[in-house]
């Protein structure tokens, strides 16, 4: 029985051996789960940064979008409008050139009316010269007579008295 004893106590030993082994290799553990649990704490905390940043980010992001597509609709406004007030000034201009052409032959017309008109001045001022002419020399005529008969009054009138 002693010996039984003794074999049970050795076994005893042998688990408390056991025991202390198992419950340094479970401090062990133990720290070793906190020292993870601890990096994971660090880690959670990174990520929640991180994500934080990237949220804001994206945030950010979303705002410069709405201001570009608004700057982009205003650009297309801008673009429209300008294209309506091309599209009007190339109306102007083909009107305008139209009324350029009509314009140009109405000079042509007036142009070919003056020149009727000067050649008919020209004929009107030779007929006036003619005229002229002609009156000159009835004037002359009438004065060479008028002459002749004074003279010829007076031839009469000396004789007679």
């Amino acid at each position: 029985m002693l010996q039984k004893l003794q074999e049970m106590h050795s076994q005893v030993a042998g688990l408390h051996l056991e025991l202390k082994r198992k419950e340094a290799n479970l401090n062990m553990l133990q720290t070793e789960k906190e020292r993870l649990g601890n990096r994971l704490n660090l880690s959670d905390d990174s990520h929640l940064k991180e994500k934080k940043s990237l949220v804001e980010e994206i945030v950010q992001l979303k705002k410069m979008k709405e201001l570009t597509d608004r700057e982009l609709s205003h650009k297309e406004l801008e673009l429209l409008q300008s294209k309506q007030e091309l599209e009007r000034q190339l109306t102007n201009l083909k009107n305008n050139k139209r009324k350029a052409i009509t314009i140009k032959e109405q000079i042509a017309q007036r142009s070919e009316q003056e020149k009727v008109i000067e050649t008919q001045l020209g004929e009107k001022r030779l007929e006036l010269l003619k005229a002229q002419s002609a009156f000159h020399e009835m004037e002359e005529k009438y004065y060479s007579n008028t002459a002749t008969m004074q003279d010829n009054i007076t031839r009469d009138f000396r004789r007679g008295c």
